[in-house]
């Protein structure tokens, strides 16, 4: 059995370990670590960064399971297509990454963590839909 990194095709969407959804796995990870974050500051008056990462592998879980099980069963989902477990992992995977930036940034100074936030936002984006237009087209 071949495993394929790289989705080229709209039937290797949610089959391989990168397709154009994993950059919004990316972008959620980082979002959800300085939401989480922050959360924890304003309910605790502390920063708990550990916390905000276990949070973010909680929910991505959770988000698949969801993604997979739910969205599935009431045509929701892109396709309709369920994802590999191989997928599944590297989105969660993808959803970690993203945690661990946002806490990189975090010790940034605030105009650089602006900076970076928003590069992030931008180019995640743009990736994501360059990306998907690419594979819709073959």
């Amino acid at each position: 059995m071949i495993i394929r990194i790289l989705a080229k095709t709209r039937d290797d969407i949610s089959k391989t370990a990168i397709d154009c959804f994993s950059f919004m796995h990316l972008m959620f990870g980082y979002f959800g670590f300085l939401f989480f974050n922050f959360m924890f500051f304003f309910t605790i008056g502390n920063f708990l960064n550990g916390f905000s990462l276990l949070f973010i592998i909680f929910f991505s879980i959770i988000w698949e399971l969801t993604e997979n099980i739910v969205l599935i069963r009431f045509n929701i989902k892109f396709g309709n297509r369920k994802d590999s477990v191989f997928n599944s992992g590297m989105d969660i995977t993808f959803f970690l990454i993203g945690g661990c930036i946002g806490l990189i940034s975090f010790y940034l100074e605030f105009r650089f963590f602006l900076i970076l936030m928003l590069s992030i936002l931008y180019g995640m984006l743009v990736i994501s839909f360059i990306y998907y237009i690419r594979i819709k087209s073959k």
